[in-house]
């Protein structure tokens, strides 16, 4: 993974962080961070690709 597709980590975070606690306080198991931020990515609440990554697209 370049340098350019990091970007993202010092904004998505805190909403992955906040879903895994959500989900933990609710009695689910095996649901951290990165869990969350897959599952955050994958409904189209976070594009971590910046535009300097070749995943970038715009839209």
């Amino acid at each position: 993974m370049g340098k350019a597709c990091l970007g993202w980590a010092h904004r998505c975070l805190h909403k992955s962080d906040a879903v895994s606690k959500d989900l933990k306080g609710r009695g689910m198991k095996f649901v951290g961070t990165t869990v969350a931020y897959a599952y955050l990515q994958a409904v189209g609440v976070i594009y971590s690709h910046d535009k300097g990554c070749f995943l970038y697209r715009e839209g």
